[in-house]
């Protein structure tokens, strides 16, 4: 598959998701919680994998005790289709945007 074809999939299938069909009842929908501690920022990371593109995806958002979004990243690679190196190589991308942040200390 080419990958003009693949950029074509990937935005008709997101233009075409109604917001009501996009979750559903199966799926639990998560709420972000506040680091314990005022002093440390919380690393959320989330990725995906399209199989028949050859095409993985992360995202990283880095947010404050208040809520207040301290950064947010994404990145994509080809022809990964494990999801759990997906996942692992999100972590290794979230711990290293932390480092050049010089946020050097947290809970994993």
């Amino acid at each position: 598959m080419s990958m003009a074809h693949c950029e074509w999939l990937e935005y008709y299938n997101v233009s075409h998701i109604s917001s009501a069909a996009s979750v559903s009842d199966s799926m639990a929908v998560a709420s972000w919680e506040r680091p314990q501690s005022s002093l440390l920022i919380k690393l959320n990371t989330d990725a995906a994998v399209v199989h028949r593109c050859g095409k993985a995806g992360i995202g990283v958002v880095a947010r404050s005790s208040s809520g207040h979004i301290e950064g947010a990243w994404a990145a994509s690679f080809n022809a990964y289709s494990d999801m759990k190196m997906v996942e692992a190589l999100g972590f290794r991308f979230a711990f290293s945007r932390a480092l050049k942040r010089s946020w050097t200390s947290g809970r994993v």
